[in-house]
């Protein structure tokens, strides 16, 4: 299965389905087409501050979806690195697996995309919004990962091979 490394809060975003859009620098390769499933996992490093430059209004948007989720109340929503440090996200895991629907330039999709949508991006000329569908949370089970950049393969577990096929025969809904 091929996989992508997303930073944290992002893969977390995906993982609850609050973000369909994962917005990068490049685009996504032939090898990758409509409809192939694609494993989300999350980075290992730490996010630097630089890299947590949001606004007051992305970052509210952020906690409000991640508060709905199964990690629970988040206290304090300027407290975006020391989440991640605490552990509250997991890092160097696959968090999910989407099916990937296609990739769209970034500044023609982004004015098309719901404003809670548009926070959890960056939509600059330039950038690439891959879309996803959310089918499996891979939730509280770890499964441990070492990322890569760009696109790469990685071979799920066998729990989840068997709930990926439950749900494609559409024993699982």
């Amino acid at each position: 299965m091929k996989a992508i490394t997303v930073r944290q809060p992002h893969a977390s975003l995906i993982a609850i389905g609050a973000k369909r859009f994962a917005t990068l620098s490049w685009p996504a390769p032939k090898s990758l087409p409509p409809g192939s499933l694609l494993a989300i996992h999350a980075a290992t490093k730490l996010p630097t501050y630089s890299h947590c430059s949001w606004s007051n209004e992305q970052a509210e948007a952020m906690w409000d979806a991640l508060n709905s989720s199964y990690w629970g109340k988040f206290c304090d929503w300027q407290q975006v690195v020391n989440l991640v440090r605490m552990g509250t996200l997991p890092l160097g895991e696959v968090v999910c697996v989407c099916s990937f629907l296609g990739c769209y330039p970034a500044e023609v999709i982004g004015a098309e995309v719901t404003d809670h949508e548009r926070l959890f991006g960056d939509w600059a000329p330039g950038r690439f919004a891959w879309e996803l569908e959310l089918i499996v949370n891979c939730g509280s089970r770890e499964v441990p990962a070492k990322g890569k950049q760009g696109l790469w393969e990685w071979e799920p577990p066998a729990w989840l091979e068997q709930d990926l096929a439950a749900r494609a025969s559409g024993a699982v809904q």
